[in-house]
């Protein structure tokens, strides 16, 4: 990517008007790495009416049900692994996140992955960057919303492909070290700034879950994105894998007549 258009922080405006809106690329994560560009998305989100992250995480925190989480009735982690590859995943998960499999045993795969993604990064802050910039704006009386409602980020979970998920934990455990090395490289591309490379390193991560996870989401976010935008400026917050790319929210916003520009 040019290095001029990388960025994690872009305006948009439609052109017969002054309102000026951002979108920002974050991670959700508590690594210090990534909050070295906090200040920037404060001043930012200081200049907007309301702020948005991919959910209303007041609403999340209420409404968004374990049940979401869970597998099928009648079907368990220990099911949908032979013997051998349970004994496995288990052995890294209590060697890993220092814990035993089996209070998880309800949860869909993807439960796993996070735990594990979660027992790599460093905790340096209290919140995740998402979350310390909507408690920001909330300090700063800034219209909360969500892009996406709760009954979407549900229906996201449920639909997902049990097979990929297994099969992204099998990979995960057959090889942690290289798992370590790609989650700390996207960590990398985020400092630097280089969301092309994180689009890209997204598409990898979810593999059969593209349509769902990225494309249709980025579609639909920069169409509520637009509707938002017509009432009030708004600094959104997303994360940064779904940026840039040909199916990317910034492309989106682009073909629905937006200006946009890179902030550095």
């Amino acid at each position: 990517m040019k290095k001029n258009k990388k960025s994690l922080i872009w305006s948009f405006k439609q052109a017969d008007s002054d309102k000026i809106s951002y979108l920002i690329g974050t991670m959700h994560i508590r690594d210090a790495r990534a909050f070295k560009y906090q200040n920037l998305f404060f001043e930012k989100i200081i200049s907007c009416d309301a702020f948005a992250t991919e959910f209303n995480l007041d609403e999340a925190a209420y409404h968004l049900a374990q049940s979401s989480f869970m597998l099928p009735n009648g079907v368990t982690l220990k099911s949908l692994f032979t013997e051998k590859w349970y004994e496995r995943v288990t052995e890294l998960f209590q060697k890993k996140v220092g814990t035993d499999l089996l209070p998880y045993d309800a949860l869909r795969p993807i439960l796993l992955v996070n735990l594990l993604t979660e027992s790599i990064l460093l905790k340096d802050a209290p919140q995740s960057l998402d979350e310390t910039l909507w408690q920001f704006a909330k300090e700063n009386a800034k219209k909360m919303l969500g892009i996406e409602t709760i009954q979407e980020q549900m229906s996201i979970l449920q639909n997902m492909d049990i097979d990929d998920q297994i099969k992204q934990v099998k990979d995960i455990t057959r090889n942690f070290g290289r798992f370590r090395k790609k989650l700390l490289q996207m960590t990398a591309l985020y400092e630097s700034a280089d969301i092309e490379a994180l689009y890209d390193a997204a598409k990898r991560s979810v593999k059969g879950n593209r349509k769902l996870l990225i494309y249709d989401r980025n579609e639909r976010m920069a169409r509520e994105i637009e509707q938002i935008h017509a009432q009030q400026s708004i600094c959104v917050a997303v994360g940064a894998g779904h940026l840039a790319g040909k199916k990317g929210i910034l492309r989106f916003l682009k073909l629905k007549g937006f200006d946009i520009q890179p902030i550095h």
